[in-house]
Parts: C-alpha cells; sequence; structure tokens
C-alpha cells in the first residue's frame, strides 16, 4: 500500500492522514484516526453506509480500518461525479455527525440508482 493523505485522495473526504489506498478502487479509512474513533463502523452502518472493517499493520489482529470500495456503487451505475457526494457523506459520520441526520441523505442518493449496471 501506498500511503496518501485524504485530501490527495478526495479533498472532502476527512483531511488529514486517515486513508490509505492501494492502487485498484479500495480505499481503507484508519479508525484509529477518526473523530469517532473505532465506532466509525457501526455509525456508518447505521447511517445506511454499508463498509466492511480490515485489520491494518499497526492495528493487527485487530481491523482497525474501514474499507470503502467502489464495485457497489458503480454496479449500481453512478458516476464518477456523485463520489465526491459520497465521500461528503461518509466525512459527515466520521466527524461525529449523527447517523439518523445522514441516512436521508444516504437514501435520497441511492434512490437516484437503483438499477443494476452489468459490464459485460
Amino acid at each position: 500500500f501506498k500511503q496518501k493523505t485524504a485530501y490527495e485522495i478526495m479533498p472532502s473526504l476527512v483531511g488529514s492522514e486517515m486513508c490509505i489506498r492501494d492502487r485498484s478502487h479500495i480505499v481503507l479509512l484508519d479508525s484509529t484516526k477518526l473523530p469517532v474513533g473505532d465506532a466509525a463502523f457501526r455509525k456508518l452502518e447505521e447511517a445506511l453506509i454499508l463498509t466492511t472493517r480490515v485489520p491494518l499493520p499497526h492495528t493487527y489482529p485487530g481491523r482497525g480500518a474501514i474499507r470503502l470500495g467502489t464495485a457497489a456503487v458503480t454496479r449500481l451505475g453512478m458516476p464518477e461525479e456523485a463520489m465526491p457526494r459520497i465521500a461528503t457523506l461518509i466525512r459527515r459520520v466520521v466527524t461525529g455527525e449523527p447517523p439518523r441526520d445522514v441516512a436521508a441523505d444516504v437514501t435520497d442518493l441511492a434512490r437516484s440508482y437503483a438499477t443494476v449496471q452489468y459490464c459485460f
């Protein structure tokens, strides 16, 4: 993995060195550096943003990172232009906004892309 700052990945995400990504479509948020800490995974889930938890070298065997992938949203036809909006929704949750306040906006975005797309 090549560590990058969140600003280099997406200026609207969270700021500072909280993100790691590889050369693919995967972004890892180091939950130990987030304002809401390890509660970030559950808070994102409460906001209807589905993620997975994975270990990082400095948290192993604990799962101290939140894995964010683009496969699910691109399969629904979300274009690259929708990614800043998704990043903003994630930022709102991991910086402490109540998940129930964000969930309505997540639902509005998801309703705009309800048809599964295939690339073959």
